[in-house]
Order: structure tokens, then sequence, then C-alpha cells
């Protein structure tokens, strides 16, 4: 595993973000690797936040990165729904807040990003 760098959680799952380009999934109760998310970023995991949504809908985790983007996944499954581009230089920072995401990043910006409906 490569060294942690974030991390966040939703009832049942913790989500581990590492310098590797990866983002782990993780079962709270047995701690077993429900998902290892490592062909999307191509660089350091920086942020991560959980977007708590209402059933029967699970949750989505958003990835912060080094490579300027923001992933949005949805938890269940381990796939990648969206990304997320307009930051030009590396994304340190991701807040889920209701309905929308803010990030940050070393371009000295801060996004605020709307979520679409299907999403909530």
């Amino acid at each position: 595993f490569g060294e942690l760098e974030a991390g966040a959680t939703a009832p049942t799952t913790l989500a581990s973000g590492s310098k590797d380009k990866t983002v782990r999934l993780w079962d709270l109760a047995s701690g077993e690797l429900l998902h290892q998310l490592d062909v999307h970023h191509t660089s350091q995991v920086r942020g991560l936040a959980m977007l708590a949504r209402p059933p029967p809908l699970g949750p989505l985790l958003v990835s912060a990165s080094s490579d300027f983007t923001l992933r949005v996944w949805d938890v269940a499954s381990g796939t990648c729904v969206e990304t997320l581009t307009g930051h030009t230089n590396s994304v340190t920072a991701v807040l889920s807040a209701p309905g929308r995401v803010v990030s940050c990043s070393d371009d000295r910006t801060v996004r605020l990003w709307g979520l679409p409906e299907a999403w909530k």
C-alpha cells in the first residue's frame, strides 16, 4: 500500500487515498477490502469526501488528486461516475456540503460544484 494521504467514512465503509494513486474502500465491520480504485487518477490522491444519499441510493465518494481532477465514485460498485475538471494545479482538499462539493487547489482557487439531481 502507498503512504496514506486522505480518509473518509460512510456508515459502513471507510475510504483511504494514497500517494500510490489509489483509492481503497474498506468494510468497517470486517476490515475487508471491498474495492481498489487504481485506474483513474494519474497522481497521488490528496483528499476524500463522502456524499450521503437517501436509501436506496448508497453514498458517493469524491476524490481529489494532484492530477488536477476530482473523481466521483459510486461506493457500492466502485465505479467512477464522473470526472470534475477545472483546476489548473493539484487539488489539495475536498469537502461535501448539502447538494454540493467544495474543492481547493494549489492554483489558489476554491471551487463550488453543484451536484446533478440524479446524484442526490
